[in-house]
């Protein structure tokens, strides 16, 4: 264990902390988070070319002169099946079409990557990114990068709904209810754009762009069925990415600052 270690907090689970304190979840919330803090200081880390495997097979293959997509844009049948092969979410997809457009998980995965930076299209290919290079060549710095952009823009409601769901999923043994997560944030202070409140549908988008980095996080179990379903829960290096997206170890305590507006978008927050 870590003795004395200064933790510095993501900026939205910062923000949620404050918003909640005096609303009934605020103690639960608040004690999730000092598990995952807790955690963070006494569970070892993966070592990250053994669990992100997915990661480095598309960032290897789109080096040099790229992956080759098809016309309209996707992995070619070939390649997405064996991308398919890596993510365990895919074991409930049939591969009878055998294109990535049918495979929802492998569509998701990929375009994930683009969004965080580490890949681009070019004439026809996919390629990297410079940031995709440095990871490609340094699996440490590539399990940074996906921690430091699993959240995202802490000032928005993908942000803070990010780090909600991530307080969540990572401390529970099942599957997080959004229905749940939408009360938090409504707890907040968050509401439509048209001052509605929420509800799971506004919250599936972002859990479902969380789940296609952390189901893709670890090793696949080899011995589960083919037909299993498998339930959204984060296994246990997806957990130790959850941790570090959320806290970092650090020297310098200094709070970020978090008083400035936050961002309207397609949510405004209400005080």
């Amino acid at each position: 264990m870590r003795r004395n270690a200064a933790l510095r907090l993501n900026p939205a689970l910062t923000v949620m902390l404050n918003g909640l304190e005096d609303t009934p979840y605020g103690d639960e919330f608040r004690q999730n988070a000092v598990t995952l803090s807790t955690e963070l200081l006494t569970q070892p880390r993966p070592e990250p070319r053994a669990v992100l495997a997915p990661f480095l097979w598309v960032l290897e293959r789109a080096s040099g002169a790229g992956l080759p997509l098809t016309a309209a844009g996707y992995l070619k049948p070939a390649d997405a099946r064996e991308l398919g092969a890596l993510l365990p979410a895919m074991r409930e997809y049939p591969w009878s079409g055998a294109r990535e457009i049918d495979a929802h998980p492998v569509l998701a995965f990929r375009e994930n990557l683009r969004d965080v930076g580490l890949v681009r299209r070019y004439k026809g290919t996919l390629r990297l990114t410079r940031r995709g290079r440095e990871c490609a060549a340094n699996p440490d710095q590539l399990w940074r990068h996906l921690a430091d952009t699993l959240i995202g823009d802490w000032a928005t409601f993908d942000g803070q709904g990010a780090a909600t769901i991530l307080v969540y999923a990572g401390t529970t043994e099942r599957t997080v209810r959004m229905t749940r997560i939408a009360r938090i944030l409504d707890a907040h202070g968050w509401r439509t754009e048209g001052g509605g409140t929420l509800d799971d549908r506004n919250v599936y988008p972002v859990w479902n762009r969380l789940w296609s980095v952390l189901a893709a996080v670890g090793t696949p179990d080899r011995e589960a069925p083919d037909d299993e379903f498998l339930p959204r829960i984060p296994g246990s290096a997806a957990r130790a990415l959850i941790r570090d997206a959320l806290f970092e170890i650090v020297t310098d305590v200094e709070e970020p600052d978090t008083g400035v507006a936050l961002k309207r978008g397609g949510y405004r927050p209400i005080r």
